[in-house]
């Protein structure tokens, strides 16, 4: 995956506008296959709210529940574990959870 944030500074933490492989991308969440299969996207900062961007119910990421979870009986991770970066003027964080 590359990230390109040509903007990106401290005093510039809002999205405008993303765009994916040079189309405008309007979500804010990526699913998984689209990492695994190498992006670009391009994040357009500013020192200022678009709180349009990835508001719209529309733009919701989807819901992983058919209406099945509440009969099945998944077995809770015993732990969760996170850790966090920071690289040059972003962070980064990462949540896993864990069987011990």
């Amino acid at each position: 995956m590359r990230i390109v944030a040509p903007h990106a500074s401290e005093t510039t933490p809002y999205i405008q506008s993303v765009s994916l492989h040079g189309r405008p991308y309007n979500r804010p969440w990526l699913h998984f296959s689209t990492l695994t299969h190498g992006a670009t996207l391009r994040f357009d900062l500013s020192a200022t709210p678009n709180t349009a961007w990835g508001s719209s119910p529309a733009v919701a990421p989807p819901s992983w529940d058919d209406g099945t979870a509440a009969a099945r009986r998944l077995a809770p991770a015993n732990g969760i574990r996170s850790s966090s970066r920071r690289i040059g003027a972003c962070s980064a964080t990462t949540v896993s959870c864990y069987d011990r």
